[in-house]
């Protein structure tokens, strides 16, 4: 089917990210399929770096490569990690996942054989679907007017087994794309959130851009990833920088009139935050002028059509 990526950065998780390395290799390895293992160190300390060490040399038969990443957040590192790839393919599983079964072949034949889709989302669930009963989180709904006007816009259940549909974005922890199609669309434009760091943006920064792009995202609800209840609140960093992330991926991909508007979202910033926002991003805003096929006010306009 072609080598597969699979991109995670961790950061002070050793033993949640060792066990979710192992269901990564377990799937892999019986799916027979080619792939490798990116793992990205964003600064653990040292005794959770002697735990993510004593997995990989136990592991150390396994193609997974380690490497050592200062800047923090949630987009410089995974795209770091991108950059050193070799696969033909890219997912990004957070490094606390729960894995449905064939998780990894179903998503990777979804996107080989869907034409239309230039990348594949999942289903992603916070807790149980037992405990739901069936249901579980299905995609990020357009937020109007300004699509980075939640920091966790997540909602419309569906069911494993529903008919796969056109979304705007999920979570980052659960889409497979080219990484031809990653870097096309900017690869999320790591230096403009070297400072904004973040957990919110990126999925949205995937997504949004691969529409303005002219491509489309499906969500393929033959799988799912869970996100254990019990690591919901637990992790560095989880909502560090939310509201200038979001801020930095609003004027990247709607320019200065969505920056304007953050502040009565968010509520007040740090003074000079969203002053610095279209220094630090304007190549990125740049790039997504010259090479998109539509802006984010017709996206925003006409959802309701582009997604048939």
């Amino acid at each position: 089917m072609g080598k597969l990526s699979v991109v995670m950065a961790t950061i002070n998780d050793g033993i949640a990210t060792n066990l979710t390395l192992a269901q990564a290799i377990y799937q892999l390895e019986q799916g027979g399929l080619d792939y490798e293992i990116i793992l990205v160190d964003n600064g653990s300390n040292d005794l959770e770096k002697g735990e993510l060490k004593a997995f990989l040399n136990f592991h150390k038969e396994f193609p997974i490569f380690y490497y050592e990443y200062s800047i923090k957040g949630t987009v410089p590192p995974h795209s770091f990690g991108v950059e050193k790839a070799s696969g033909e393919y890219i997912t990004m599983p957070d490094p606390h996942m729960v894995f449905s079964p064939d998780y990894f072949k179903v998503m990777l034949k979804t996107l080989k054989e869907r034409d239309d889709a230039k990348v594949v989302f999942s289903p992603f669930s916070v807790g149980s679907m037992t405990k739901k009963g069936g249901d579980y989180i299905g995609e990020s709904p357009l937020i109007r007017p300004n699509p980075f006007g939640k920091t966790n816009a997540i909602g419309h259940p569906c069911k494993l087994g529903d008919t796969p549909r056109y979304i705007l974005s999920d979570t980052i922890a659960s889409f497979i794309t080219t990484k031809e199609w990653l870097l096309k669309i900017g690869n999320m434009f790591p230096k403009a959130f070297e400072i904004a760091g973040g957990h919110t943006a990126e999925s949205l920064m995937i997504g949004i851009t691969t529409w303005l792009f002219g491509g489309k995202c499906l969500l393929q609800p033959q799988v799912v990833v869970e996100h254990p209840n019990y690591r919901s609140r637990h992790g560095e960093g989880r909502n560090a920088n939310a509201a200038l992330s979001m801020a930095t991926g609003s004027y990247i991909l709607g320019g200065e009139k969505y920056l304007a508007e953050m502040p009565s979202i968010y509520g007040a910033y740090a003074p000079g935050q969203l002053e610095s926002v279209p220094i630090l991003s304007r190549e990125a805003r740049e790039y997504v002028l010259a090479n998109q096929a539509m802006d984010l006010d017709y996206l925003v306009e006409n959802w309701e059509e582009i997604k048939k």
